[in-house]
């Protein structure tokens, strides 16, 4: 259910001016000023960033487009990985490597940064032309070169393969370099993988399917990354299915050898939320917080958190969107900076209607949320999906997939 703001008559106008009021305040409190680090342009520029980029070594900042770039066989390009350079002030946008219908394209999820500067990512469609089930890469730079590679591509359970089928929004890399991510089709039954590739040594990788989704208590069609803690153990959600059918919250963990799932929690569709499409996060002290894009009080998605206690995994809901100003449809996982605040994006809501960027801080045991930007559908950009990360002095870095100067997304920054 979405609550405009927009209307005519006397009660649409003061329920402008109270939206307005409260977004104003937020920002006021919050002190944050936004600022579009580049605007895409599509062409070989790259269009319609689909997940938020992610900081290096050094500070430079990489992401993907779902389209644009130069690459053939899409109508106005198929995806791309940037990279964005700081200069002082401003910041400088290079493309690394452009997508063709010859291979995976799309690249859907967001990429992940190994100690040695390597790049890895998933692409939601392409790969094997039978299957067209995406596949897995790796982009390595040598003498200042970047080179993509093709690391697996996913057959979903075609021809009596029981390998996975559309990798979901990104990958996890543990301190062995081994890399693991979920599909959310195929496998033995059909209902989505959690995979594991072992690097050999030799620039070849091993798979694993180390879990298959039944679609009974479990749940099935899991999208999301997945998260470790420091005991090996894997964290994650699945999309729909559970006791409820509203999706679930699972824990992996690894003992002699065999993988055993549990699950933490099943939505139910209501005023907990429903269909996690994103993932979870976790604390120092193994709390476990993620969102919800659809249920809640005002059926506009829901941030949650999962305490674990003996035999069972605690609920509590930290923040129910309205819909309104506060924001509508939380379109990522959280990020968690090192005081406990956290923060994300939703697809909708604020004062445009335009979605918004926000953080939610715990004062006195309360949880309380403070909107730190609310998209206006022009040159800021608008539909911020996938969420935000957040560096060391606090400044907030995501991506809005639609608008912006040229109407194909930017990257943005806000800092505290």
């Amino acid at each position: 259910m979405t609550l405009s703001i927009f209307g005519s008559g006397r009660t649409h106008r003061a329920l402008a001016t109270a939206s307005m009021l409260f977004v104003l305040l937020s920002s006021a409190l919050a002190g944050a000023k936004f600022k579009v680090l580049h605007s895409f342009a599509s062409g070989s520029d790259g269009a319609y960033p689909i997940a938020p980029p992610v900081f290096d070594r050094l500070g430079n900042l990489y992401g993907t487009t779902e389209q644009g770039g130069s690459g053939t066989g899409c109508n106005i390009g198929c995806g791309t990985v940037y990279e964005l350079v700081p200069h002082g002030t401003q910041w400088s946008e290079r493309v690394l490597s452009s997508f063709s219908t010859t291979g995976g394209f799309n690249p859907f999820g967001a990429l992940i940064v190994a100690s040695n500067g390597d790049l890895y990512g998933v692409d939601s469609v392409g790969g094997d032309p039978s299957c067209s089930c995406g596949d897995i890469y790796q982009l390595a730079r040598v003498s200042g070169v970047w080179t993509r590679t093709t690391i697996h591509t996913f057959l979903s359970n075609r021809n009596g393969n029981s390998d996975g089928g559309y990798p979901g929004e990104g990958l996890l890399i543990d301190s062995a370099g081994s890399l693991y991510g979920v599909a959310a089709q195929g496998g033995t039954y059909g209902y989505g993988v959690v995979f594991k590739f072992a690097p050999n040594g030799d620039g070849t990788w091993t798979e694993s399917i180390i879990y298959n989704f039944t679609n009974s208590r479990d749940g099935y069609a899991p999208y999301a990354p997945l998260v470790m803690d420091a005991a090996g153990n894997l964290y994650g959600t699945a999309q729909v299915g559970g006791i409820y059918g509203a999706g679930t919250v699972f824990k992996l963990a690894l003992s002699n050898g065999t993988w055993t799932e549990s699950t933490l929690f099943a939505f139910t569709g209501g005023d907990g939320g429903g269909n996690p499409n994103f993932g979870v996060v976790l604390d120092h002290a193994g709390n476990l917080y993620g969102a919800a894009d659809t249920g809640g009080g005002n059926f506009a998605g829901v941030i949650f958190k999962l305490t674990p206690t003996t035999g069972y995994w605690n609920y509590v809901l930290v923040h129910t969107f309205s819909g309104g100003s506060d924001g509508g449809s939380p379109s990522s996982t959280v990020t968690i900076d090192a005081n406990g605040n956290l923060y994300g994006t939703t697809l909708y809501g604020g004062l445009y209607q335009y979605g918004t960027v926000y953080k939610i801080s715990n004062v006195n045991g309360k949880w309380q949320e403070t909107v730190l930007h609310s998209f206006t559908g022009g040159n800021d950009g608008w539909q911020p999906y996938g969420g935000a990360v957040v560096d060391s002095s606090g400044n907030v870095y995501g991506a809005a997939t639609q608008g912006g100067r040229y109407g194909f997304g930017v990257t943005f920054e806000i800092t505290p």
